[in-house]
Protein backbone atom coordinates (compact mmCIF):
# COMPACT_ATOMS: atom_id res chain seq x y z
CA UNK A 1 0.00 0.00 0.00
CA UNK A 2 1.34 3.42 -0.98
CA UNK A 3 2.32 5.65 1.94
CA UNK A 4 0.46 8.97 2.19
CA UNK A 5 2.70 11.92 3.14
CA UNK A 6 1.72 15.46 4.09
CA UNK A 7 4.35 18.17 3.53
CA UNK A 8 3.89 21.52 5.32
CA UNK A 9 6.48 23.84 3.75
CA UNK A 10 6.39 27.64 3.37
CA UNK A 11 8.98 27.86 0.57
CA UNK A 12 7.27 27.09 -2.75
CA UNK A 13 10.47 25.96 -4.48
CA UNK A 14 11.43 23.57 -1.68
CA UNK A 15 7.84 22.31 -1.52
CA UNK A 16 7.91 21.58 -5.25
CA UNK A 17 11.26 19.76 -5.01
CA UNK A 18 10.01 17.63 -2.11
CA UNK A 19 6.75 16.87 -3.88
CA UNK A 20 8.49 15.76 -7.06
CA UNK A 21 11.12 13.73 -5.19
CA UNK A 22 8.58 11.89 -3.04
CA UNK A 23 6.22 11.30 -5.97
CA UNK A 24 9.12 9.85 -7.97
CA UNK A 25 9.66 7.45 -5.06
CA UNK A 26 6.02 6.32 -5.47
CA UNK A 27 4.62 8.04 -2.39
CA UNK A 28 1.26 9.79 -2.38
CA UNK A 29 2.02 13.43 -1.48
CA UNK A 30 0.01 16.48 -0.46
CA UNK A 31 1.64 19.88 0.05
CA UNK A 32 0.34 22.87 2.04
CA UNK A 33 2.10 26.07 3.04
CA UNK A 34 0.88 26.98 6.54
CA UNK A 35 0.25 25.36 9.92
CA UNK A 36 -3.47 26.16 9.65
CA UNK A 37 -3.69 24.36 6.30
CA UNK A 38 -1.75 21.45 7.77
CA UNK A 39 -4.10 21.29 10.74
CA UNK A 40 -7.12 21.26 8.42
CA UNK A 41 -5.64 18.46 6.31
CA UNK A 42 -4.86 16.38 9.40
CA UNK A 43 -8.45 16.80 10.58
CA UNK A 44 -9.76 15.53 7.25
CA UNK A 45 -7.33 12.72 6.36
CA UNK A 46 -4.96 10.16 7.83
CA UNK A 47 -1.29 10.24 6.83
CA UNK A 48 1.62 7.86 7.24
CA UNK A 49 4.14 10.70 7.62
CA UNK A 50 4.16 14.44 8.27
CA UNK A 51 7.10 16.54 6.99
CA UNK A 52 7.21 19.93 8.70
CA UNK A 53 9.00 23.20 8.12
CA UNK A 54 9.54 25.21 11.32
CA UNK A 55 9.14 28.73 9.97
CA UNK A 56 5.57 28.98 8.74
CA UNK A 57 3.18 31.94 8.50
CA UNK A 58 0.90 32.67 11.48
CA UNK A 59 1.78 29.58 13.53
CA UNK A 60 5.08 27.69 13.47
CA UNK A 61 5.73 24.08 12.62
CA UNK A 62 6.72 23.65 16.24
CA UNK A 63 3.25 24.82 17.30
CA UNK A 64 1.63 22.41 14.87
CA UNK A 65 3.73 19.47 16.02
CA UNK A 66 2.94 20.22 19.67
CA UNK A 67 -0.79 20.47 18.90
CA UNK A 68 -0.76 17.26 16.86
CA UNK A 69 0.83 15.34 19.71
CA UNK A 70 -1.49 16.89 22.32
CA UNK A 71 -4.40 15.70 20.18
CA UNK A 72 -3.11 12.13 20.40
CA UNK A 73 -2.04 11.84 16.75
CA UNK A 74 0.89 9.40 16.50
CA UNK A 75 1.79 9.98 12.85
CA UNK A 76 5.60 10.12 12.50
CA UNK A 77 6.89 13.70 12.14
CA UNK A 78 10.06 14.75 10.32
CA UNK A 79 11.22 18.35 10.75
CA UNK A 80 12.93 19.66 7.62
CA UNK A 81 14.05 23.16 8.50
CA UNK A 82 16.75 25.82 8.43
CA UNK A 83 16.59 26.12 12.24
CA UNK A 84 19.86 24.33 12.82
CA UNK A 85 21.00 25.12 16.37
CA UNK A 86 21.19 22.39 19.00
CA UNK A 87 18.54 24.28 21.01
CA UNK A 88 16.21 24.23 17.98
CA UNK A 89 16.77 20.52 17.45
CA UNK A 90 16.04 19.79 21.10
CA UNK A 91 12.86 21.88 20.97
CA UNK A 92 11.70 20.13 17.80
CA UNK A 93 12.26 16.65 19.19
CA UNK A 94 10.77 17.60 22.57
CA UNK A 95 7.64 18.86 20.79
CA UNK A 96 7.04 15.32 19.57
CA UNK A 97 8.98 15.09 16.29
CA UNK A 98 10.54 11.73 15.46
CA UNK A 99 13.42 13.06 13.34
CA UNK A 100 15.05 16.39 12.50
CA UNK A 101 16.95 17.27 9.32
CA UNK A 102 18.33 20.73 8.58
CA UNK A 103 18.49 22.71 5.33
CA UNK A 104 20.25 22.60 2.96
CA UNK A 105 19.56 18.89 2.61
CA UNK A 106 20.40 16.13 0.17
CA UNK A 107 17.35 14.45 -1.36
CA UNK A 108 18.77 10.91 -0.95
CA UNK A 109 19.09 11.56 2.78
CA UNK A 110 15.51 12.87 2.95
CA UNK A 111 14.31 9.68 1.28
CA UNK A 112 16.38 7.55 3.67
CA UNK A 113 14.86 9.33 6.68
CA UNK A 114 11.38 8.89 5.19
CA UNK A 115 11.93 5.16 4.65
CA UNK A 116 13.22 4.74 8.19
CA UNK A 117 10.16 6.44 9.71
CA UNK A 118 7.75 4.50 7.51
CA UNK A 119 9.31 1.20 8.59
CA UNK A 120 7.89 1.68 12.08
CA UNK A 121 5.22 -0.88 12.97
CA UNK A 122 1.78 0.43 12.07
CA UNK A 123 0.35 -0.25 15.52
CA UNK A 124 2.87 2.14 17.03
CA UNK A 125 1.82 4.89 14.68
CA UNK A 126 -1.91 4.84 15.28
CA UNK A 127 -4.49 4.05 17.95
CA UNK A 128 -8.19 4.90 18.02
CA UNK A 129 -9.47 7.30 20.65
CA UNK A 130 -11.29 5.59 23.52
CA UNK A 131 -13.22 7.29 26.32
CA UNK A 132 -15.31 4.92 28.41
CA UNK A 133 -17.54 2.89 26.09
CA UNK A 134 -16.96 5.31 23.23
CA UNK A 135 -14.41 4.60 20.48
CA UNK A 136 -13.52 6.95 17.63
CA UNK A 137 -11.38 5.76 14.74
CA UNK A 138 -9.71 8.83 13.21
CA UNK A 139 -8.36 6.88 10.25
CA UNK A 140 -11.58 5.18 9.17
CA UNK A 141 -13.85 8.01 10.38
CA UNK A 142 -16.04 5.68 12.42
CA UNK A 143 -17.54 5.90 15.90
CA UNK A 144 -18.62 2.98 18.08
CA UNK A 145 -20.58 3.13 21.33
CA UNK A 146 -20.57 -0.09 23.37
CA UNK A 147 -19.26 -1.86 20.29
CA UNK A 148 -22.05 -0.68 18.00
CA UNK A 149 -21.45 1.66 15.07
CA UNK A 150 -22.87 5.16 15.49
CA UNK A 151 -23.77 7.26 12.45
CA UNK A 152 -22.53 10.85 12.67
CA UNK A 153 -22.41 13.62 10.09
CA UNK A 154 -18.88 15.00 9.33
CA UNK A 155 -19.33 18.09 11.52
CA UNK A 156 -20.56 15.99 14.43
CA UNK A 157 -17.58 13.67 13.98
CA UNK A 158 -15.15 16.62 14.01
CA UNK A 159 -16.61 18.08 17.22
CA UNK A 160 -16.66 14.69 18.97
CA UNK A 161 -13.06 14.03 17.87
CA UNK A 162 -11.93 17.33 19.44
CA UNK A 163 -13.75 16.55 22.69
CA UNK A 164 -12.34 13.01 22.84
CA UNK A 165 -8.83 14.27 22.21
CA UNK A 166 -9.23 16.43 25.31
CA UNK A 167 -11.34 14.47 27.83
CA UNK A 168 -12.27 16.49 30.90
CA UNK A 169 -11.49 19.82 29.26
CA UNK A 170 -14.24 22.43 28.97
CA UNK A 171 -14.65 24.03 25.53
CA UNK A 172 -16.65 27.21 25.09
CA UNK A 173 -18.95 27.50 22.10
CA UNK A 174 -16.61 30.08 20.58
CA UNK A 175 -13.61 27.79 20.90
CA UNK A 176 -15.46 24.89 19.30
CA UNK A 177 -16.42 27.19 16.43
CA UNK A 178 -12.81 28.31 15.93
CA UNK A 179 -11.31 24.82 16.13
CA UNK A 180 -13.94 22.51 14.66
CA UNK A 181 -15.53 24.62 11.91
CA UNK A 182 -13.85 25.87 8.69
CA UNK A 183 -12.21 29.27 9.05
CA UNK A 184 -14.56 30.78 6.47
CA UNK A 185 -17.69 29.42 8.16
CA UNK A 186 -20.44 31.80 9.26
CA UNK A 187 -21.75 29.31 11.84
CA UNK A 188 -22.89 30.61 15.25
CA UNK A 189 -23.16 29.25 18.78
CA UNK A 190 -26.58 27.94 17.82
CA UNK A 191 -24.86 25.63 15.33
CA UNK A 192 -22.63 24.36 18.13
CA UNK A 193 -25.62 23.67 20.38
CA UNK A 194 -27.35 21.84 17.54
CA UNK A 195 -24.33 19.63 16.84
CA UNK A 196 -23.83 18.84 20.53
CA UNK A 197 -27.51 17.91 20.81
CA UNK A 198 -27.28 15.51 17.87
CA UNK A 199 -24.11 13.89 19.26
CA UNK A 200 -25.83 13.44 22.62
CA UNK A 201 -28.79 11.74 20.98
CA UNK A 202 -26.38 9.29 19.35
CA UNK A 203 -24.16 8.42 22.33
CA UNK A 204 -25.73 9.62 25.59
CA UNK A 205 -28.17 6.81 26.32
CA UNK A 206 -27.81 7.20 30.11
CA UNK A 207 -29.26 10.58 31.13
CA UNK A 208 -27.99 10.14 34.71
CA UNK A 209 -24.38 9.73 33.55
CA UNK A 210 -24.01 11.67 30.28
CA UNK A 211 -20.74 11.52 28.38
CA UNK A 212 -21.05 15.17 27.34
CA UNK A 213 -21.81 17.66 30.10
CA UNK A 214 -22.86 21.28 29.72
CA UNK A 215 -20.99 23.51 32.16
CA UNK A 216 -23.39 26.44 32.51
CA UNK A 217 -21.76 29.71 31.50
CA UNK A 218 -18.56 27.99 30.28
CA UNK A 219 -19.24 25.38 27.63
CA UNK A 220 -19.07 21.63 27.06
CA UNK A 221 -16.98 18.79 28.46
CA UNK A 222 -16.64 15.12 27.58
CA UNK A 223 -15.83 12.66 30.33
Amino acid sequence: MTAHILVVEDDNKIAEVLHDCLRAADYEVEVVHSAEEGKAKLAQNSYNLLILDWQLPQASGLDLCTEVRAAGVNTPVLFLTGMDSVVNKMAGLDSGADDYLTKPFALPEVLARVRALLRRPQNLQYKPLIVGNLELDQRNKTVKFKGELVKLHPQEFTVLELLMNNPGRVFSGEELLSRAWPTDSDATNEAVRSVILRIRKAIDTDSDNPLITTIKGFGYRLG
